[in-house]
């Protein structure tokens, strides 16, 4: 297997760095699985976390019958092949539980495509249990890390009512647009002459 030189942002390395502050919460990540079994088992895990992130759609629809079920399959598969059909090159980051006799355990994602235009950042998610514990905001700053490495800005798209929302802005994420409930956010780096930007602050604190 090639290894990556260490000029290769962690984010595009074919064996991501873990940034610290997962690492600290005895957290890991991974590329998801292209083939086989464990594709599969990726797979599941995925629209597992997708189904966690539509609770109320799911509430009203009787959550467990089999009428939501085929509604969760239907929208995991349509946005997935959207996804891959309009960011061919786009890489599933895998979040997991990693520590010292633990074993690995998937609990979120981080969905992003790094082109020479720009970052788009497709999905970021937590399993129920894992939010509000501050590893949204390290992934967001190890992938800000990354975009200002690169001087790429990071695009994003969120809903008007999603609690992430507020992460985003506090990180520096300006709203540039929006279409009903649905938000395009974009943040842009600064000139490498800028030092200390608020992106680095919260990353020192996370």
């Amino acid at each position: 297997m090639m290894v990556p030189s260490p000029a290769v942002p962690p984010l595009l390395a074919a064996q991501p760095a873990v940034p610290q502050g997962l690492a600290a919460r005895g957290l890991g990540w991974r590329l998801a699985e292209a083939t086989g079994v464990a594709k599969a088992a990726d797979q599941a895990f995925l629209r597992q976390l997708f189904a966690s992130t539509r609770s109320l759609e799911l509430e009203a629809l009787g959550a467990q019958s089999p009428l939501a079920q085929q509604f969760i399959a239907m929208q995991f598969t349509a946005r997935d092949a959207a996804y891959r059909s309009s960011h061919p090159g786009a890489v599933q980051h895998i979040i997991e539980q990693a520590g010292a006799g633990v074993e690995r355990t998937p609990i979120g994602l981080l969905w992003v495509d790094v082109t020479s235009a720009q970052i788009d950042l497709l999905d970021i998610s937590l399993l129920p249990h894992w939010r509000g514990r501050g590893i949204g905001s390290v992934l967001l700053n190890a992938l800000l890390v990354q975009s200002r490495a690169l001087q790429l800005a990071v695009a994003l798209q969120v809903r008007a009512d999603n609690p992430a929302r507020e992460l985003y802005a506090r990180l520096g994420f300006a709203q540039v647009a929006r279409a009903d409930l649905d938000l395009a956010m974009r943040w842009t780096p600064a000139l490498p002459s800028t030092t200390h930007t608020a992106a680095e602050t919260l990353h020192e604190q996370a």
